[in-house]
């Protein structure tokens, strides 16, 4: 059986000339070949020590030749090859191509699909080898000044960062067009509004008008400081009651589709590393807690009796009913700010506030600043300096444990509530 001769190994070749023969005439002239005077005259040539045969492209002079076979070799050493084939590959094609791949549902795929088109307004007639930031900045601009919100250019950037990712995965470009650079820019500066924190009074009046399934979630981001998935995904056995401590695990994750799957409500990972950091828990909040509870022992902490989806409650109808609760009470917490790029207006209060009351509380009792960080779950002490230090009241003329100032807020709110008015009315 005949052996297959070896691939050749990578390395640039000489450049020929295609107009002459070898051969020379008696004049010692070389001899013009069938070609002569047509296209170019010199050819680069290199091996890619893939294949037998080698690349080869035509030039005026051989100068430009051998230099284009040298960029060659050193762009495949480099891993930044863009073979003959990739290069003609258009984002015409490849934006179709990569969406008919996608497993997802028909209503995202039409999604996607208008915004391919957005796109292509803008990168057809272009190689994908050839998207340079440049041509994404020209795309983020013009959808901006064509008035599309924030939102959607986000999306439609997101959408275009996959798309790149893919082809430089498939070898079609070297380079990421998107990036922090070309993100989509706001409509506006996003509004710098204070970070607001209820009044004691205001709290416990909200705690009382919230749905009574929903309170234990209020409890949570108030007496232990989660956030708002955070406290869908608690469980009951996170918080050792003999040890008053409380550890969070995993935090509520909406449906969603992975790999062509719909995936339902689920619990997923933490928002960073120090969000499962085990926290002290004070052991009046902690009996709080679990005379809530109804003698459960196991299980999620907020159980939605109601829901759909197998007693879990989202993230969306646990916002619907704070926000109902907010507007109840009225007052500065109703009050309605701008925010977010495109000035959107929304509650000053929302279930994070009770997170910023928690630190409040912790930042103006009786702990110290690196107490407080521990407690808030904070990587550092600067973001709980930058964050909560300026929410003191200062009202207070003596410390008080986070259990004693609720503790306190409780039995005033009691004392009112006989002849109660509800904030915020005249």
């Amino acid at each position: 059986m005949p052996q297959r001769k070896p691939v050749p190994a990578l390395r640039a070749l000489k450049s020929y000339d295609t107009w002459h023969l070898r051969e020379r005439d008696a004049s010692g002239r070389k001899l013009k070949s069938s070609s002569h005077g047509k296209g170019k005259q010199w050819r680069g040539a290199y091996q890619d020590g893939i294949r037998h045969a080698p690349h080869t492209r035509g030039f005026d002079t051989s100068k430009a030749a051998d230099a284009w076979a040298q960029e060659q070799v050193a762009a495949i050493k480099a891993g930044q090859h863009i073979t003959k084939e990739a290069s003609r590959v258009m984002m015409d094609a490849w934006c179709w191509e990569w969406l008919d791949l996608q497993a997802i549902d028909p209503g995202t795929f039409g999604g996607y699909r208008s915004k391919i088109k957005l796109i292509l307004q803008y990168l057809d007639g272009l190689a994908v080898h050839e998207v340079r930031e440049p041509h994404v900045l020209k795309l983020m601009t013009g959808l901006h000044r064509a008035g599309y919100s924030f939102d959607y250019r986000v999306d439609t950037h997101r959408l275009l960062t996959r798309i790149m990712a893919a082809a430089k995965r498939a070898e079609l470009t070297v380079v990421m067009p998107c990036s922090t650079e070309t993100y989509a820019k706001p409509n506006r500066d996003r509004p710098k509004v204070p970070t607001y924190c209820p009044t004691m009074t205001e709290f416990w009046t909200f705690f009382h008008m919230m749905p009574e399934e929903t309170r234990i979630a209020v409890a949570l981001g108030v007496g232990v400081g989660l956030r708002l998935s955070e406290a869908l995904g608690a469980n009951i056995e996170d918080l050792n009651i003999e040890a008053c401590t409380y550890q969070p695990v995993t935090q509520y994750k909406p449906s969603r589709r992975v790999d062509g799957k719909r995936i339902g409500a689920h619990d997923g990972p933490l928002k960073t590393d120090t969000s499962g950091t085990e926290i002290p828990v004070d052991p009046w909040v902690v009996d709080w807690l679990v005379s809530q509870l109804g003698g459960r022992t196991t299980g999620k902490f907020v159980k939605f009796e109601a829901s759909r989806s197998g007693g879990r409650m989202s993230q969306k109808a646990l916002r619907n009913r704070v926000y109902a609760a907010v507007s109840a009470l009225g007052g500065e917490p109703a009050k309605l700010v701008p925010w977010g790029p495109d000035g959107k207006m929304r509650q000053q209060m929302g279930f994070h506030s009770l997170r910023h009351l928690y630190g409040s509380l912790l930042a103006d009792g009786a702990y110290s600043l690196a107490d407080v960080t521990r407690r808030m779950r904070h990587r550092n002490n600067t973001t709980t300096l930058d964050i909560y230090t300026h929410l003191v009241d200062g009202q207070r003329d003596a410390a008080l444990t986070i259990g004693e100032a609720l503790r306190r807020g409780l039995r005033d709110y009691r004392k009112a509530a006989t002849g109660m008015r509800i904030v915020g009315e005249t």
